[in-house]
């Protein structure tokens, strides 16, 4: 089974200034499928792939916020050593002082 849908076409014609109407004739068989088309293939294929890129950079920036907050908490520990020694120092110079 197949079904014909007549598209009209206007093109201009450069030899006069009236346009050609041109009748296109697109079978297509009705069970067939629309997206086993080459062109289709290749337009999934350009959205596969940007959405590949869109994975990696979700993972790269994943992968970066993950680094980020491994370093934080490691620059937290070692303030929090820092302070703890500040303390240590200032009780001991007020020791030094009461002496």
């Amino acid at each position: 089974m197949y079904y014909q849908p007549s598209q009209k076409l206007l093109l201009s014609n450069k030899f006069s200034s009236q346009p050609i109407i041109i009748q296109q004739n697109i079978q297509r068989k009705l069970n067939s499928n629309p997206f086993d088309t080459p062109r289709y293939q290749a337009e999934n294929q350009t959205v596969k792939t940007q959405r590949q890129k869109i994975v990696n950079i979700d993972e790269h920036f994943t992968n970066l916020y993950c680094n980020l907050k491994e370093e934080n908490q490691q620059l937290k520990e070692q303030l929090n050593q820092l302070e703890l020694k500040v303390l240590a120092a200032q009780k001991k110079l007020e020791l030094l002082k009461q002496q």
